[in-house]
């Protein structure tokens, strides 16, 4: 809460969303088991109040509710984000525009 303009409610729901149980909250990141302190980490990045946000592979970890919750928030922030993603279903869902580095060069897809 100290690093987000949003709502306490608004941190609890995403971390719901996320997977986080409710009886969680304030457990101590340390007790969570990996794949849970990602997540926390993760909504700690979503819910800064910054212009940028740049995520390296944020779908790793994550289950079928946890995914759909990242999408539908990347799809309305309104700050700016660049992501590297193998997943090819998250890219299309979320991405307005992609570039791929191959063979030490960088290219534009056009759609």
């Amino acid at each position: 809460m100290q690093t987000t303009d949003e709502s306490e409610q608004i941190a609890r729901n995403f971390l719901g969303a996320m997977g986080i149980r409710l009886e969680q909250v304030n457990e101590l990141v340390g007790d969570m088991s990996g794949g849970e302190r990602v997540r926390v980490a993760l909504v700690k990045a979503l819910l800064q109040a910054s212009d940028l946000l740049i995520l390296d592979e944020p779908t790793n970890y994550l289950d079928i509710p946890a995914l759909e919750a990242l999408t539908a928030y990347l799809q309305t922030t309104k700050q700016a984000v660049v992501f590297v993603s193998h997943d090819a279903q998250f890219v299309r869902d979320v991405a307005t525009e992609v570039f791929e580095i191959s063979e030490g060069s960088l290219f534009k897809h056009t759609n």
